[in-house]
C-alpha cells in the first residue's frame, strides 16, 4: 500500500489481466520518491480478489525497474467505494456501504504489503518455468511466428532462447489451407468426357478392375 501515488504501478506485464494502448497515457516515465524518471512499457487493468467480489485496479502502469509493486491507497479507495483502516498489525479493507471486512492483510515490518495466497483459483497464472521457445509455442496453443516474437517483445513470456525450431507437425495437420477453387472454363458434349477425381489421397485402398479382362 502507497500513501503518496496517484497510480497503480508494477514491475511484472503478467499481474495484468488486459492491456490497453499505451498513448492513452500522458506522460511514458513514472516519478518515484528518490526523483527518478522510471520508463513506462504497459498500461492495463487487474484485479485484487477479496471475500465478497474482486476489486479494481484501474490504470495500472507497467515500470519494469519498480523495485515494489503500489496500490496507492486514496485511487483504490476511490475506484472501489471502500475504506481501509490501518492498525499496528496490519489493515483491513471494509465496504463502505455495509462495514463488512472484505479483506484482511497482516504486517510485521515497516510496510503493509498485500499478499496474495498463491492458491486463489481466481487468479490467472503464468508458468515460466521453462524458456525453451518449443515448450512456449505448445502451452500458448501454436501461435504463429508473428505472434510469438510480440509476446516476446512484451516481456509477457520468458524466453531466452533463440526462436528457432524445427517445422511444427501438429501446426502443420491443423493449419494446412487448401487452395481455392476457381470457376470451371470447361465446356462438355458428351458425357464423360471430363472426369472429376478425389482432390485428397483416400486411405482405402482400391480395386481397380480392368474392362478388358472382365468377359460378357
Amino acid at each position: 500500500m502507497d500513501f503518496g501515488g496517484t497510480s497503480h504501478v508494477t514491475s511484472f506485464l503478467g499481474n495484468l489481466s488486459s492491456i490497453f494502448n499505451l498513448s492513452n497515457v500522458p506522460s511514458k516515465h513514472v516519478v518515484v520518491s528518490n526523483g527518478s524518471c522510471l520508463p513506462i512499457t504497459h498500461i492495463g487493468f487487474t484485479t485484487l480478489p477479496t471475500s465478497a467480489s474482486p476489486r479494481t485496479l484501474s490504470h495500472v502502469l507497467v515500470a519494469p525497474q519498480m523495485v515494489k509493486n503500489l496500490i496507492p491507497v486514496r485511487k483504490f479507495v476511490i475506484d472501489n467505494h471502500c475504506s481501509i483502516e490501518f492498525d499496528p498489525f496490519g489493515f483491513s479493507v471494509k465496504d463502505l456501504r455495509t462495514r463488512n471486512e472484505i479483506l484482511r492483510r497482516n504486517s510485521s515490518g515497516d510496510l503493509y504489503p498485500i499478499r496474495i495466497p498463491t492458491h486463489n483459483p481466481r487468479l490467472p497464472h503464468a508458468l515460466t518455468s521453462s524458456t525453451d521457445p518449443h515448450l512456449w509455442h505448445c502451452h500458448l496453443g501454436h501461435p504463429g511466428h508473428h505472434i510469438f516474437h510480440s509476446l516476446i517483445r512484451n516481456h509477457s513470456i520468458s524466453c531466452n532462447k533463440d526462436y528457432s525450431m524445427p517445422l511444427c507437425h501438429a501446426c502443420q495437420l491443423c493449419k494446412h489451407v487448401k487452395l481455392p477453387f476457381y470457376p470451371s472454363q470447361s465446356h462438355t458434349v458428351t458425357p464423360f468426357q471430363v472426369v472429376h477425381a478425389d482432390l485428397w489421397t483416400s486411405p482405402i485402398l482400391r480395386v481397380w478392375i480392368s474392362l478388358l479382362s472382365c468377359p460378357f
